[in-house]
Order: C-alpha cells, then sequence, then structure tokens
C-alpha cells in the first residue's frame, strides 16, 4: 500500500437493525465505495472514548495501525491505545447479502442491541447503541464556536 492517506467520503446516518444473529445490512448507498475500496474487508474496533465501535475499510486501519505501532509506547496512555484500538479489532468482511457479523464480545463493549445508527464519518463508521447516540447528540450543543471551528466555514 502507498504511504498516501486514504481519503473516503463516508458520511451520512442511519437507523440499523441487528439481527437475531449480531448482523446488520450494510446500507446500500455505502456499498460500491466499500466494495471498490477494500473489496469489503473491513475491521471492527472499540472507539477509545468508549462510546461506540469504530468500523474502517482495512487499508485504512492498515494505516491507523502503523501509526499506533510506529509510536513510542513507553506511556500508559499509548499502551491503552494499542490495548483498546487494536487488542479489540477484529477483520470482518461484507457477506453475499452486504451484511455485517458483530462479535458478541464487540456488541457488550459497544452496548449494542436491536437498534443501532450506523455514522459515516470520512474514512470510517461509527455503530452506536440507538439510545446512546441519541443522549449523545442532544450533549452536542455547541454554545461558543472555537476558533478551529469557525475557520472551517460550517
Amino acid at each position: 500500500m502507498a504511504d498516501s492517506a486514504i481519503r473516503l467520503r463516508l458520511r451520512g446516518t442511519t437507523p440499523l437493525n441487528l439481527d437475531s444473529k449480531g448482523r446488520f445490512a450494510l446500507p446500500t448507498k455505502y456499498r460500491d465505495t466499500i466494495n471498490d475500496c477494500c473489496d469489503g474487508q473491513l475491521v471492527m474496533t472499540v472507539d477509545p472514548a468508549g462510546r461506540c465501535l469504530l468500523i474502517y475499510p482495512e487499508p485504512v486501519f492498515e494505516q491507523i495501525e502503523d501509526a499506533i505501532l510506529d509510536a513510542p509506547n513507553a506511556t500508559e496512555d499509548m499502551r491503552k491505545l494499542e490495548r483498546t484500538v487494536l487488542g479489540c479489532a477484529e477483520s470482518i468482511k461484507l457477506d453475499s447479502a452486504s451484511r455485517l457479523l458483530v462479535s458478541p464480545y464487540l456488541r457488550q463493549t459497544g452496548q449494542l442491541d436491536k437498534k443501532m445508527i450506523l455514522t459515516g464519518q470520512g474514512n470510517k463508521f461509527e455503530l452506536w447503541n440507538e439510545e446512546n447516540w441519541n443522549e449523545y447528540m442532544q450533549s452536542q450543543v455547541i454554545p461558543e464556536m472555537s476558533d478551529a471551528i469557525r475557520q472551517i466555514k460550517i
């Protein structure tokens, strides 16, 4: 893989249902992008902030993995990051019905039940328990924008 960063345009929020086997269907609007960039090969792991799961196209995750492995791990924070992001990472693949399987461990860690939210975040997805997502979104009123946000000109 080249050293240049892979840039995708995964955006939008979609309510999803987890079936009794722990699978969910990837929304149609993302399927071509995921199949084109990584042949349906993804990596699911725990968000270091602990509120959701992260789903990366495999080549994107490999760049993150390399950055983590190349960083000095002398600090407890770096070791925690390694344990959380790399230690909980699982390779997953879209099945013939464009579904993804969430392992029992990641379902428990992500507090996932039947109702979930998938949100595109550029080069990755976040997979949330619907109730946790709604609570998070209600808490995200930005009373005063920082200079960094103002410079984006949203």
